[in-house]
This record gives structure tokens, sequence and C-alpha cells, in this order.
């Protein structure tokens, strides 16, 4: 390690040491006032780095052997090294002019100019490319000043997801849709929300809660910033409807300085006179006999006897099986099985789910049972549980 060209600092066994001796030589340079201040623009354009360089001295220059260089960076770079290493930060992809830098002189009073480009090596990621200017006694190697510059473009992004984009609510009443609002660019930003307009969503009333201040805003509606990387999930979509039906409102998202960049995200209602989650489980037989190591299968019908619709989750807990099943599985009537506990789909409102079956066995003979339970998603104190009962008998 290197600290401006004459600090020195080879490797060490024990890491806590050698942060400190690096921290130490870091706050000693800081103490120095450099005599010259550098300014470095530039940005890449149609493939070619264009920049512009100045160089003021603040004081009176004694040194006559400076060099001026440019590197140019490369951040990050992702190949495994011969030493395990995968990840490497600031690569210097090029000297310019070489190693040996460009000889300059430096007045009081005046400053020091330089335009140039560069054309990058096709294998360069533009989007990560970083320019760095220093000036350095080329006798002693000590750097007076340094500067370095992004040339990655801005790349203005901003993500909105939503863990549940439908629901069921009663007229006039508010449905609420946590959002979770993501800066995937590479430049800070803040977002834009507003709700499409569409026959479908004429009618529904919408608002952007944030329950972060409590502040309500009416769209179009703008977040807080966000830096690249960060997320907010402390925004929340409120939707209501005054009338009855099914219905779609659209929310519009883009990144403030990228108005083209923008993310369409749908939420459903259904909007009812009232909300009842309600539905009953039954089975046409609940009793089998079955020969040891086959297995009993018992179907059972579930249908939604409330007002809306809902998903139910379905289980066949191990407590509840009895005493010795050594099998059980759900599946639907073409064989296919699902994990336990599982979800089935939406059950519209008076409509039925019939292709289900629960399948018990043991692998030694005598009576099972097993309990399938089915627990409304939408309310989840809402249960129905019916019990399968096999015999089973030596082959």
């Amino acid at each position: 390690m290197v600290f401006d060209g004459i600090t020195i600092f080879g490797g060490a066994t024990e890491f806590q040491g050698t942060y400190q001796d690096y921290k130490t030589a870091f706050n000693n340079r800081l103490l120095l006032k450099s005599p010259i201040t550098i300014s470095l623009t530039g940005q890449t354009q149609n493939g070619v780095v264009n920049y512009h360089l100045e160089i003021t001295p603040q004081q009176s220059i004694t040194q006559t052997d400076l060099r001026l260089l440019l590197v140019v960076m490369e951040d990050p770079i992702s190949y495994i090294a011969p030493n395990g290493v995968s990840l490497h930060r600031y690569v210097a992809r090029q000297i310019i002019p070489d190693n040996q830098g460009t000889a300059i002189s430096l007045n009081y009073g005046n400053t020091f100019t330089r335009d140039g480009s560069i054309t990058p090596d096709p294998s360069w990621n533009l989007n990560r490319l970083h320019l760095a200017a220093f000036v350095q006694s080329y006798d002693t190697k000590e750097v007076l000043q340094s500067a370095s510059l992004s040339l990655a473009a801005a790349a203005y992004n901003i993500t909105v997801t939503a863990s549940d984009t439908m629901a069921d609510v009663k007229k006039d009443s508010l449905a609420l849709f946590p959002l979770v609002i993501r800066n995937t660019g590479s430049a800070g930003d803040t977002l834009i929300l507003e709700i499409s307009d569409s026959s479908s969503s004429a009618t529904i009333a919408g608002s952007l809660w944030n329950t972060s201040s409590g502040i309500i805003s009416g769209f179009p509606a703008q977040t807080g910033f966000l830096a690249p990387g960060d997320s907010l999930a402390s925004y929340v979509l409120r939707l209501s409807d005054s009338t009855i039906g099914n219905k779609t409102a659209t929310l519009v998202a883009y990144p403030k300085h990228n108005p083209s960049q923008k993310q369409y995200l749908n939420f459903h209602l259904n909007v009812a006179l009232s909300i009842v989650y309600d539905f009953t489980l039954t089975a046409p037989e609940t009793l089998q006999t079955v020969a040891v190591d086959s297995q009993a299968e018992f179907r059972f019908t579930l249908k939604n006897t409330g007002t809306v619709g809902d998903s139910l989750i379905l289980d066949v807990p191990d407590s509840l099986l009895h005493p010795n099943v050594t099998l059980k599985s759900l599946c639907n009537l073409t064989g296919l099985c699902y994990p336990i506990p599982y979800t089935t789909r939406m059950i519209a409102a008076g409509d039925s789910l019939a292709t289900l079956v629960v399948h018990l066995g043991s692998n030694t003979d005598g009576p099972i049972y097993g309990t399938l339970i089915a627990t409304s998603k939408a309310d989840p104190t809402l249960q129905r549980l019916i019990k399968f009962y096999a015999d089973v008998t030596l082959k």
C-alpha cells in the first residue's frame, strides 16, 4: 500500500495492525494542504470518453519535475484471480499517456488546462468506467493532488412491487395495498405515482399513504428521495369504490428524471354490499378398508358459501395422524400431488372445488385416521375440518 507516492506499507499478518497503520498514514496526509487544485469533468459520448482538466496552483510551485497522469479505471470487475479473489475494485485499464506521465510546468497565477478524448477498448464496460487524474513529482513520487470522475451514464430506474394485488372490499370502504419501492438505478431519484384513467377504474378513488409521516396524498403523488439500492416500505396504496362489481385500478410509476421508464401494476377490487367469508367442507365417505402398504383415497368438496371469493389453505398435520400413518398426500384427480400445506386457487362466491383427494396408508395393519383442516386465507379464524378413517388389513 502506497500513500500519495511516498508512504509505503508492506504486507502484514495481523489485520487490525494493518488497518491502524493505514488509518494513521491516511490521516497524516489529510493534515497537509495541497499546493494545487484539480478540476476534472467529462462524459462518454458515442463510445468515446471526452474530458476537460484544470490544474490551478494555490501558491508558488518549486518542483520542476511534475508529471500529469490520467488513469481509466473499471469498477467492479468479476473474475477468479489466482489468489481466489473474485471481485476487483477500480481496476486500472489504461494510463495516459503511459506510466511515465506527461511533464507539466505549473506557475502560480496561471491555470493549466487540457482537453482530451479516450477511445475505450471494446472489452471494457462503459457503464463502469471512471477517470482519475493526479500530479506527481517524478523524482520523489509524491502525489500533490488528485481527482476522479465517474463516466457511467446516470441510470434512473425505480421498481414498485406489492405482495398482494387483489382485495374484497365493502362498498365505500378502503382496500389497503402495501408497496415496496426500490431504486435499482445508479443515481438517486424520487418516484412519481399515478392512477391511470380507464373505464374499469373510472369510479375508483385512490390515494397514497405514507405510514412513516402519516401524510395521505392524492394522485399524482411523489415519494421521498431514494439513493441507489435503497428501498422504501412505508407507502400504502388506498383504493375504494362506491359501485358494486369487479374493478381494476392501474398504478403507473416512473422515476422523476426518467418519465419514459414507466411501470404498470394492476390492482383488482371485488366491491360488494357486504363482505362475508364462509365455506363448507364435505366428503362422500370418510371410512375405507385398505391393504397394508396401499392407500385409501378420500374425495372431498369445498364450497364457498360466502359473498366474496376466497382461497383455502389445506393441511393434514402430522399431529392429527393416528396411530401408524406412514403415507399421506394431497393430490388432484389426475394424480398430481401438492406440498402440504397447500393453498387452493381463488374460489368465487357460490362455486365449489371437488378435484382434490387425501391419501392415507400404513405399513402395519390396524385402524388409522387423519384430519384434513381447511382455513380461509382471507379470515384465518375461519376453519373447517373432517376426519378420514382407514381400516388397514393384511394382504
